[in-house]
């Protein structure tokens, strides 16, 4: 990185067999080496240039050639990022792309500044899944699914486009290997954490992963210890299979058999156990972060503002339940999921009470033709064909109600609809657990704090399996801090329809 420093400046001319790029500032740093925004001499473009050091030319030549996979693509039409040309200047191998604003976490941050509602996820979600199925088709695993990774084309635009990046841990599902560390902690699917075989299905745990941190304004798991995210894993979906614990190359490095009176059953090891087992202290659960007893929970972290959205909201969950199932031959593939009534929003068309919901939903959606709307290219039938065999996806789940021993703190209390929302004391050295109860509806009380939560972002490279910073706690959910920016755009858009109706 020294040397790198050391002999690109601002200003300086990178030199291809074709293109003049000015370096106008560096933009983004990462392990292999960095990123510049650039001035394309010869058209006035600004592009990204990806600067590699040396040491890495084996993953430039692997990323080159899921580029050269991907580029049969319209970049446009698929969500994924557009890659121009590879060149070599002085000791560095050069990557030059399209220019991108900012990444998930950015945006989330700065233009949002809160938590998103399920109607803003939506489009991120549908985009993404139509950038995987694609990927899926070519078969390729992108396998570093995080919102580093996702960027956003263009913040004034009304409805969001969002393109998928980074490619430098990208390989073909053939050469997929049992055991392989893949993916960053808080984001790794539990095949590639137990060590079993894997497909493009570790895909779309991450990018449940990722929805769900845009749902929160924080990680659904956590994102410094394997141990903690394993263990939440178990509190919120359950035990993995018996056969996925049994074939695990790495499932003793958390969980452990022991006898009782049924025979030999598997349970989660305790932090000492798990400390001594793998020579790595487990950290302590941290007494900010809530125990969910499953995704149901995550219904009632906010208060429930209008029935439709709420209604939404419900079938978000039921949609992360499909895209975080642990077993991934139940998991949703990206055909089922295109499928799902949170994306194709039915549960709001049926319903008469939905209809100014729905307007405002729909306006926030690209315009672009979805994948359904395309034909299928030679070689992607099997694409297609999956789509007929999809079984009807079931309502929502019922919420279980749950019951414990374990004192609970609540988030919230509302005790009837004439009154305001009083927020508990923060005791934050207790834990929290939060019952999936309807009267445990409101808004959780968290610290304000809001965790940097992705390790790196385009431009800093790839994960390289390296843990996602996660040092502060759960944020008070402030629901789009931005509102009146938000309903700006709203109101653009619908007198922009209007006005175009009145001419026709």
């Amino acid at each position: 990185m020294a040397a790198i420093e050391s002999q690109l400046i601002v200003g300086q001319v990178l030199q291809s067999s074709s293109t003049q790029y000015t370096i106008i500032e560096f933009i983004g740093e990462g392990c292999f080496g960095k990123v510049a925004k650039c001035h394309v001499n010869s058209t006035s473009e600004l592009v990204a240039v990806k600067i590699m050091k040396d040491t890495f030319v084996q993953d430039v030549e692997e990323e080159l050639s899921m580029l050269s996979k991907i580029n049969v693509l319209d970049p446009d039409q698929f969500n994924l990022v557009k890659f121009h040309e590879r060149f070599e200047y002085s000791s560095y191998t050069c990557l030059v792309f399209e220019l991108l604003e900012m990444d998930l976490f950015q945006y989330l941050k700065t233009e949002i500044g809160s938590s998103m509602y399920v109607n803003q996820i939506r489009p991120i979600a549908k985009q993404m899944l139509v950038a995987l199925q694609r990927l899926q088709s070519l078969g390729i695993i992108h396998s570093d699914i995080k919102s580093d990774n996702v960027m956003v084309v263009n913040t004034e635009e009304d409805a969001l486009q969002v393109k998928l990046i980074d490619f430098g841990l990208a390989h073909p599902s053939s050469s997929a290997t049992p055991g392989r560390w893949l993916q960053p902690i808080g984001y790794r699917a539990p095949e590639v954490c137990l060590g079993l075989s894997y497909t493009e299905a570790i895909d779309m745990w991450g990018l449940g992963c990722t929805l769900a941190n845009l749902y929160l304004n924080a990680n659904l798991f956590p994102v410094r210890c394997e141990y903690l995210m394993m263990k939440a894993m178990v509190e919120y979906l359950g035990m993995p299979s018996e056969d996925q614990l049994l074939f695990g190359m790495h499932t003793k490095k958390y969980f452990c058999q022991e006898a009782d009176e049924l025979g030999l059953t598997w349970r989660l090891l305790t932090p000492e156990e798990y400390s001594g087992i793998n020579g790595v202290k487990a950290k302590e659960w941290p007494p900010w972060r809530p125990h969910f007893y499953s995704l149901d929970d995550l219904i009632y972290i906010f208060k429930e503002e209008d029935a439709a959205e709420f209604m939404d909201r419900r079938e978000f969950i039921d949609f992360l339940k499909h895209l975080l199932t642990l077993d991934e031959e139940k998991r949703f593939s990206p055909t089922e999921a295109l499928q799902h009534p949170f994306i194709t929003m039915t549960h709001l068309s049926q319903d008469a009470d939905s209809s100014d919901y729905l307007t405002t939903a729909q306006a926030l959606m690209p315009t672009e033709a979805s994948l359904s709307d395309t034909p299928v290219k030679d070689g992607e039938a099997h694409v297609a064909e999956e789509a007929d065999k999809v079984p009807p996806t079931p309502a929502s789940s019922q919420i279980r109600h749950n019951e414990t021993d374990v004192p609970k703190v609540p988030l919230s209390h509302v005790k009837d609809d004439n009154e305001s929302v009083q927020e508990p004391s923060q005791d934050w050295g207790k834990e929290v657990h939060l019952p999936a109860t309807q009267n445990d509806s409101g808004i959780c009380s968290f610290p304000e704090q809001f965790p940097h939560h992705c390790d790196e972002c385009l431009e800093s490279g790839p994960s390289k399996n390296g843990p996602v910073v996660e040092e502060v706690p759960f944020p008070m959910p402030k629901r789009f801090k931005n509102v009146r920016r938000f309903f700006s755009r709203i109101r653009k858009t619908f007198f922009s329809c209007c006005s175009s109706f009145v001419q026709e």
